[in-house]
């Protein structure tokens, strides 16, 4: 009999876990349908968003005197679709849409408006390169918010630590922020990345700040030799000649400088 009962109590132990198993798999299940349903739903919202995009820069394509109206619907779809968190992922359409919208305000000169669509942009495809950079000349340029820039241009730099003209975004926000030290690091590495006449002139700049007025020329004359047609170029190498005592050479860049930009004039004349 002893054995009977334990064998017994065996069995409803077994039933017991049974259902306890069949209880967990039900809850996971349950779990499961909840996160599910909205992930479609997001699925189903966001593809909407994205056909949408596509279709109104479409339109703009076809016809370009539709800008404005353009402008309009932009906003508005914004509104309809707020970006997505980071673990949602990205919607490139989306952020290319707010892109373009950034470029017509800046081209507009609405300073607030560009900044507004660069910063969606970023947030729809926050691994863009070209969206973190264009945010940042707002913030610097326009805004003057040269830390913030910083934080787009960290970023920028990092996805595409190829691009020079980050690094020469980087050496301006760190020289409106008088660390120049580091304004001409940043510079030395857009020479490094781009090699081109604008990097050796943003370096020859920190240089010339610094008092370093050598090392300046010499950037400026490298910044010539590639790029020969550089008003502003000859000018700064002007004043660079001028202050280690070289005023014929001085007197010859800025009329070189004059006669490719006539907006200069020649200091002292």
């Amino acid at each position: 009999m002893p054995r009977c009962s334990h064998s017994g109590r065996k069995v409803a132990d077994l039933r017991q876990m049974r259902w306890l198993t069949l209880g967990l798999l039900v809850i996971v299940a349950a779990l499961l349908a909840a996160r599910t349903a909205p992930s479609a739903a997001a699925w189903q919202h966001s593809t909407a968003c994205e056909a949408e995009a596509r279709a109104l820069m479409y339109r703009l394509v076809q016809d370009p005197a539709a800008l404005a109206s353009f402008d309009t619907a932009a906003d508005a779809l914004g509104v309809q679709c707020p970006p997505p968190t980071m673990a949602a992922g990205s919607w490139p359409i989306l952020a290319n849409l707010f892109m373009q919208r950034g470029n017509h305000a800046w081209g507009q000169e609405q300073w607030d408006t560009a900044g507004t669509s660069y910063r969606l942009a970023v947030a729809y495809a926050p691994q863009q390169a070209p969206a973190h950079r264009r945010l940042a000349e707002v913030l610097l340029y326009h805004q003057q918010q040269p830390g913030a820039a910083l934080a787009q241009l960290e970023v920028a730099v990092a996805l595409d630590p190829a691009d020079g003209y980050g690094y020469i975004l980087k050496a301006h926000a760190y020289a409106a922020l008088n660390d120049l030290p580091r304004a001409l690091e940043e510079a030395q590495r857009a020479v490094t990345a781009a090699n081109t006449g604008y990097a050796y002139l943003v370096q020859g700049d920190m240089l010339a700040r610094l008092g370093r007025w050598s090392e300046a020329i010499a950037s400026y004359q490298e910044s010539i030799q590639l790029d020969p047609e550089s008003g502003v170029t000859f000018y700064q190498l002007g004043h660079a000649l001028q202050a280690v005592g070289r005023r014929q050479e001085a007197q010859a860049a800025w009329q070189e400088a004059q006669r490719l930009d006539p907006s200069f004039s020649i200091p002292g004349s």
